[in-house]
């Protein structure tokens, strides 16, 4: 199944409750981020390894939610420095591509995207609010489904014009992107309308 790693999140969800009241706990995440970075993250096939790269991940968005004010202050003082990092890391990857290049700058432009949303919250537009606001609630559920939407469209790519990949196309890019989101988003409405008050426990929103 794809990113049926997703699953051992819901199981283990009970656990990471519990630690995330233990202060403690958070000071191995360094720990557990180096471990993710020399892990990597596998093919569709390895749920195992998969699940263990990106569970330190998970767990800094844990962290994030409980220390966001602290966090933020730090990030308005280093984000420049952040958004550097960020671009170098990333010029690397274009000339040395490998996962590991790229699990550094991914970080490190969640920490960029999260400033910036709460720096200028008050001046994005209503109907992109919105559209982010729409985003946040189905997070999980777009993580859960939304690969299989994806390879969809590329199986569709491969019978029209004879390739999956996009091949540096904005404009298949931009039609991949929101065909995948529009159907994900409306399968997980259609879902979150049957299942009712217990959706949560079963697609994650």
């Amino acid at each position: 199944m794809v990113y049926s790693h997703v699953g051992f999140f819901y199981v283990t969800a009970p656990i990471l409750h519990r630690l995330d009241n233990q202060k403690s706990f958070y000071k191995y995440l360094p720990v557990f981020l180096i471990i993710s970075f020399f892990i990597g993250r596998g093919s569709q096939t390895e749920i195992i390894r998969n699940f263990l790269h990106f569970l330190p991940i998970y767990i800094l968005g844990m962290y994030v939610s409980r220390n966001r004010k602290s966090v933020f202050l730090y990030l308005k003082k280093w984000y420049k420095l952040l958004l550097i990092f960020s671009t170098l890391t990333f010029l690397f990857s274009l000339v040395f591509p490998n996962n590991n290049t790229l699990f550094i700058q991914k970080i490190t432009l969640i920490f960029i995207i999260l400033f910036l949303l709460k720096k200028y919250t008050n001046k994005i537009n209503k109907s992109l609010q919105g559209f982010l606001d729409v985003l946040a609630t189905y997070s999980f559920g777009l993580y859960f489904i939304h690969d299989y939407f994806d390879v969809s469209y590329k199986y569709v790519l491969m019978k029209t014009i004879g390739t999956p990949f996009l091949n540096g196309s904005l404009l298949l890019w931009a039609v991949n992107f929101s065909i995948t989101i529009l159907l994900s988003i409306l399968t997980l409405k259609t879902l979150k309308y049957l299942f009712g008050s217990k959706s949560k426990e079963i697609i994650g929103c």
